[in-house]
């Protein structure tokens, strides 16, 4: 029974994630900064549409990026639930 636990625990947590960055396009100018937890970090869920020209966001129809230093697989990231998807 602990083994089924930890498995779940383990692979229904949800790794840090944000949009990905097109191709030419830096991190800092596609994705917004947010507040959470009192720390400022990349928006897991929204883009900018074009920095240059506005503060416009949209969300991340070209998929997610996945930090795997944690979790190297999850059912979130395997299936792209992510945001309310």
């Amino acid at each position: 029974m602990y083994h089924i636990f930890l498995v779940v625990v383990f692979s229904g947590g949800e790794p840090d994630h944000h949009c990905v960055v097109p191709s030419g396009q830096t991190l800092n100018a596609t994705i917004p900064l947010e507040l959470k937890d009192k720390k400022w970090r990349y928006s897991q869920c929204s883009r900018y549409v074009n920095l240059s020209v506005s503060n416009e966001t949209t969300s991340c129809d070209d998929g997610w990026y996945y930090d795997d230093s944690v979790f190297k697989s999850t059912i979130l990231s395997d299936v792209s639930s992510i945001c309310g998807d």
